[in-house]
């Protein structure tokens, strides 16, 4: 039994005689992988051509070849990244395909609206930010230990109310209309600080299940079982009463047929990177910077030496598409249990 035999919606596959005129040829082609999260209002919402993100250029170092490397998995596989912290850059037009540049802000930072002009989504992190100065040192280590995600507030934050001033501050700070504001914390005290989070005005909550280091590393950090965490954030958001409030992870599937599971029970997206750290090839070094010479002069000019990550990143893709259409799956927005 599963964490999520007590919700009364639960997927079915479709019966074989409901299949069986399906037009296979044309599935992989028709198939809608897309999501949406939904405002806080209910008058926005935002579309995201594939379930998934990567965290990259936030909880790790980003440089320009991987920052290239997102870009494409952003244009054409319709994956969502975070804009690195450091990265000041005007963002390039994007088109409905394309995935979204989630652009991050941590709670204990001052923030230049400047920083969110054009921006569709922006995600406060609620763990000690890379601007503290007293964090330059061992950030690398330092994210492999609990305490380092503890919650940071600033002390003109003390309220529910306080924060949502500043969600509203965010919010204000876009030209887009839709744009979404939604916060990342820790996994732990998961039913009370989801439902601090839906009360303070955000419109979506990113479970921090699993933390990872570099992609060229094994590191990792389980901070919550995912199920319990999905299972309890879910209670939490329908205690809430409030319609359309999205809930994202960052425990990658163990197979496409989980990622189905989690859908069903109200996940809108997950994260990969921890997924993506199995498929390293076994011959990388453990540093990016001496990456150089994988794949010799055989690999595409962009990004090349990453070019792995964009493989990989392609087959789960493939791998969830084939799974839903094998279980009649016409678009997972069916799965939608909002």
């Amino acid at each position: 039994m599963t964490n999520y035999e007590s919700k009364l919606r639960r997927f079915r596959p479709r019966p074989l005689y409901e299949r069986l005129n399906a037009d296979l040829s044309l599935a992989d082609e028709t198939f809608d992988s897309s999501c949406v999260l939904k405002g806080a209002s209910g008058e926005s919402s935002l579309s995201w051509p594939s379930p998934m993100f990567l965290r990259q250029g936030v909880d790790s170092s980003c440089s320009e070849q991987m920052a290239a490397l997102l870009g494409r998995l952003r244009r054409e596989l319709g994956v969502s990244t975070y804009r690195s912290h450091d990265d000041s850059s005007t963002p390039d037009s994007r088109s409905l395909a394309a995935g979204i540049e989630i652009v991050p802000v941590y709670v204990n930072e001052y923030f230049q609206p400047a920083t969110f002009h054009h921006a569709e989504q922006i995600e406060v992190q609620f763990f000690q930010g890379i601007s503290d100065p007293n964090s330059h040192a061992s950030a690398s280590q330092a994210r492999l230990t609990k305490t380092h995600w503890i919650p940071r507030m600033p002390r003109d934050i003390s309220s529910i109310e306080q924060l949502s001033r500043r969600v509203d501050m965010l919010r204000q700070s876009s030209d887009q209309q839709g744009v979404l504001v939604g916060a990342a914390i820790a996994a732990c005290s998961i039913y009370d600080d989801v439902r601090y989070i839906i009360d303070a005005g955000f419109d979506y909550v990113t479970l921090l299940t699993h933390i990872t280091g570099e992609l060229l590393t094994s590191q990792s950090l389980e901070l919550h079982p995912v199920d319990s965490a999905i299972s309890t954030a879910t209670r939490a958001i329908q205690d809430s009463g409030r319609k359309g409030f999205s809930l994202l992870v960052t425990t990658p599937p163990a197979r496409p047929s989980q990622a189905i599971d989690w859908f069903s029970a109200g996940v809108r997206a997950i994260g990969i990177d921890a997924m993506l750290q199995q498929f390293r090839p076994a011959n990388t070094s453990q540093s990016g910077d001496s990456f150089g010479g994988f794949m010799g002069g055989y690999g595409r000019p962009s990004a090349s030496r990453f070019e792995w990550i964009y493989d990989a990143t392609e087959d789960f893709i493939e791998g969830l598409i084939s799974e839903c259409r094998f279980v009649g799956l016409d678009s997972l927005q069916q799965l939608d249990a909002s």
